[in-house]
């Protein structure tokens, strides 16, 4: 079967989900992962590709990836070959593999970037995170968070993700964040829970240069109240009223 890809726009928002094209070990013109079969697929229509050479992987991705200028094929859990368009990225760095199971890297374009996060289980998952996701202390979930005043990152947004033994799932998607510099994950306080924290424009005076010294407004997320971010340093407690 060949899985579809699919890239929600929404206000400028990209939104990368799913896998790219995932088929059957048995159709491969060879073993999974196929950068033959990627190969053969069509590029998104009207993008020229800007590199003349494939991006540079680790030798720690050899036993599960191939590439090529256009492609980035990935050999999953169930033996089909995940391809991911690499066409409209400038650059691709960073690569590295996340615990025993995901994948991901780095992307610009142009005017663009962001991060994409590779989970080969099951059929294969290919996720445009926007920056790199944090990973719970117990592995059961990750989060992303990132925000720009251009929205031309690939996500643009807060994310949380529930991992299961061959899937992974969004419990929580928000892409209104407030208009703030430098949102980032600070940490997790254990599986259910965040802390995330920014910076007021008018602190820096909208220089990002000043943002290294400022001083940072403290958030929490978590999955009693819904994920909402709220102001403050605090988790709320599981028995709360």
């Amino acid at each position: 079967m060949v899985g579809a890809k699919t890239r929600r726009i929404a206000g400028g928002l990209t939104i990368a989900i799913a896998g790219a094209a995932a088929i059957p070990a048995s159709a491969h013109p060879d073993n999974a992962p196929s950068i033959a079969y990627c190969d053969a697929l069509l590029n998104e229509p009207d993008v020229e590709v800007q590199r003349a050479e494939a991006f540079a992987i680790p030798p720690d991705w050899a036993d599960k990836a191939a590439n090529s200028q256009n492609w980035l094929a990935i050999a999953t859990q169930s033996g089909t070959t995940l391809c991911v368009d690499l066409g409209w990225y400038y650059s691709g760095e960073n690569f590295e593999r996340i615990s025993d199971r995901f994948f991901g890297f780095d992307w610009s374009g142009y005017e663009a970037w962001g991060y994409v996060l590779i989970d080969p289980a099951g059929t294969g998952t290919e996720i445009d995170t926007g920056a790199r996701p944090v990973f719970s202390p117990g592995g059961r979930r990750f989060s992303t968070i990132q925000w720009s005043e251009a929205g031309w990152g690939g996500f643009e947004g807060f994310a949380v993700y529930d991992i299961y033994p061959h899937s992974v799932a969004p419990v929580h998607i928000d892409t209104a964040l407030p208009s703030l510099a430098d949102w980032r994950i600070d940490r997790w306080d254990d599986e259910d829970c965040l802390h995330l924290s920014a910076v007021p424009f008018e602190r820096i005076g909208y220089d990002y240069e000043q943002l290294k010294g400022a001083r940072r407004d403290h958030y929490v997320a978590s999955g009693i109240d819904g994920w909402k971010i709220t102001r403050g340093d605090t988790c709320p407690a599981l028995d709360a009223p």
